[in-house]
C-alpha cells in the first residue's frame, strides 16, 4: 500500500487513491474509506452479507477474527474475503490503470467470483462423494461397440 511504501522513504503519494482524504492503510482502505465502504454498504443493503459484521470494529484484523469466532457470522467469511479482494483489485485499477472505482461493479465482481467458487466447490465435492473419475486420469473410450 502507498502508506507502507511512503514510510519506507519511497517517493509515493501516501493519500488514499479512492477518497483522496486520508493516508492509505489497510484499515483505512477496508474500513474507513468512504468510497470503498460503499461496496460493503451495497452488499448489506442487498442482503448479501449481514449488517451484524459492522458491530465488530477497531481494526481489520480484529474484525475478521471477530467474524471468524462468531458462529452465525463465520459462514460469511468467504463473501467478506471476496469483497476485500475485489476492493483491492479496484484500488489497483485506480492506481495502476487510471480506472474509476465503481462500488457496484466491485460488488458484482465479488458476487460473480463467489458464485463461481461455490459451483466449482460443489462440483468437486459432488465428484468426490459420487466417485466420479478424476479429470487427471487417462481418457476412456466412451464408445460402445
Amino acid at each position: 500500500m502507498h502508506g507502507v511504501l511512503f514510510r519506507r522513504s519511497l517517493n509515493i503519494d501516501p493519500v488514499c487513491p479512492l477518497c483522496l482524504n486520508d493516508i492509505e492503510s489497510m484499515d483505512h482502505l477496508f474500513l474507513d474509506c468512504v468510497v470503498s465502504s460503499r461496496v460493503l454498504e451495497c452488499a448489506i443493503q442487498q442482503g448479501w452479507i449481514s449488517n451484524r459484521i459492522l458491530a465488530i470494529t477497531t481494526n481489520l484484523c480484529n474484525r475478521l477474527q471477530g467474524i471468524a469466532s462468531h458462529p452465525s457470522l463465520r459462514r460469511e467469511l468467504p463473501r467478506i474475503f471476496l469483497l476485500l479482494w475485489h476492493i483491492w483489485k479496484g484500488r489497483n485499477g485506480v492506481v495502476f490503470r487510471n480506472e474509476i472505482f465503481k462500488p457496484m461493479l466491485c460488488l458484482v465482481s465479488a458476487k460473480k467470483a463467489f458464485t463461481e467458487w461455490r459451483i466449482r466447490s460443489s462440483l468437486s465435492i459432488h465428484d468426490y462423494l459420487t466417485g466420479a473419475p478424476s479429470t487427471s486420469s487417462s481418457p476412456k473410450n466412451i464408445f460402445v461397440r
